[in-house]
This record gives C-alpha cells, structure tokens and sequence, in this order.
C-alpha cells in the first residue's frame, strides 16, 4: 500500500514526512495504521455502494491478476498531476 498526502498549495499528491517515531518513520506508522485499517474495514462505511452490475466482469477479470502485472503497475516515481 503507499500513501500520499495531497498538498492542496501545489494540487499533487507529495511523500508523507518522515518523523521519528518509536524506531519507525511517520510514514511507516501512518502506512501501517491505514492497511490495518483497510484490513479491519474501518473505512467501508465510507464508500459508495459498488455497481453490482459490473461485479461478475470483475471478478473474473481479477483473476488474471498475477505478481509481474503488479510489478508493472507499481506507482511512477513521477508526482500525479489533477486531470
């Protein structure tokens, strides 16, 4: 999972800081909140409901998914600009 803050000054999503914490970095206490939080669904009441329309394409599509697509896909080193 990477994290990103959104700088609303410059309109890009930019590296968290990095603050000493405990012998772990913010950014690496601040990852590791958000994935445990992903994984204990805590921001599930948060979202939209999912067009169930569209699932069984998804679900299908999914598993073709393998571990050197991901590697292809990781996030560009390149700063995100708004659209």
């Amino acid at each position: 999972m990477v994290c990103k803050k959104w700088d609303k000054e410059t309109q890009r999503f930019e590296k968290m800081p990095e603050e000493e914490e405990e012998g772990m970095g913010r950014e690496d206490n601040l990852q590791l909140g958000y994935t445990q939080g992903v994984q204990n669904h805590d921001f599930d009441s948060n979202l939209g409901p999912y067009p169930m329309d569209r699932y069984a394409l998804w679900k299908d599509t999914t598993g073709y998914i393998t571990e050197a697509i991901i590697n292809k896909l990781e996030v560009s080193p390149r700063p995100a600009h708004p659209l």
